[in-house]
């Protein structure tokens, strides 16, 4: 392959094309090219070099992450913790769901040194009509797993925007992933995302229903029947 930076190469049984080649400071990388013709091959491996050293040059990490990728490791991560007893199990009722339901949707496989500021807040805009006009109007059930059991919930009738308080919670989270994915080597630590909230941004659009005690009573007494449904739907959340 004479002067290339890289090399072409095939494993032992397979007539796919690989290569691997070396950035300073980051180390050897190898990538499948997914092809059998050398010369396509060669192609693919000078481009992905190129890509590489582009992405090195601009501080990221050369072995390219999804978001998706790293959530499911944050969710076996928590998997395991809660097995250890290390963490509480509601994690497992509460942040799985809304990593899977609204973070993995909505980012699915967006590098994680990609995502910018910009993204968290069309992430908080998307997110905050969900259940309105986004993505979850046209579900009527909610299923999910309680104590071992696979139960179901039709969704309230009196959808609203989600508040502030599931909101800010929900991007605490989010910071959580981040963070791990700068200790995981995934993310460096000087593109981690600063992330900042809008409050009365995000409160508009609510509704009425807060305005009197009478509506605040009703909303009580439904919620009260369906105890802990807002960790899983996450339509209302106390504010």
């Amino acid at each position: 392959m004479g002067n290339k930076p890289y090399q072409l190469f095939q494993r032992k049984g397979s007539s796919k094309w690989y290569c691997r080649f070396s950035i300073p400071e980051q180390g050897q990388f190898q990538k499948s090219l997914k092809t059998e013709d050398e010369a396509e091959a060669d192609k693919l491996a000078m481009l992905a070099y190129m890509r590489a050293t582009v992405r090195a040059e601009q501080g990221q990490s050369i072995r390219e992450r999804t978001f998706a990728d790293v959530a499911e490791e944050f969710i076996a991560k928590i998997e395991k913790d809660v097995a250890n007893k290390e963490k509480k199990d509601i994690l497992l009722h509460v942040d799985v769901p809304t990593i899977k339901r609204y973070f993995i949707e909505f980012f699915k496989n967006k590098p994680i040194d990609a995502i910018k500021e910009k993204d968290i807040a069309a992430y908080i805009e998307w997110r905050k009509s969900y259940w309105v006009s986004g993505p979850g109007k046209d579900i009527k059930t909610i299923t999910y797993k309680r104590a071992g059991r696979i139960v179901s919930r039709p969704t309230p009738k009196d959808r609203q925007n989600t508040s502030y308080s599931r909101i800010r919670r929900e991007i605490v989270l989010l910071k959580q992933i981040l963070r791990q994915a700068v200790n995981w080597g995934f993310l460096p630590a000087q593109l981690m995302p600063e992330i900042k909230l809008d409050r009365q941004k995000i409160a508009q659009g609510r509704g009425s229903l807060w305005k009197s005690s009478k509506g605040f009573t009703k909303w009580l007494k439904t919620r009260l029947a369906t105890q802990r449904y807002f960790h899983i739907y996450g339509v209302i959340a106390l504010s």
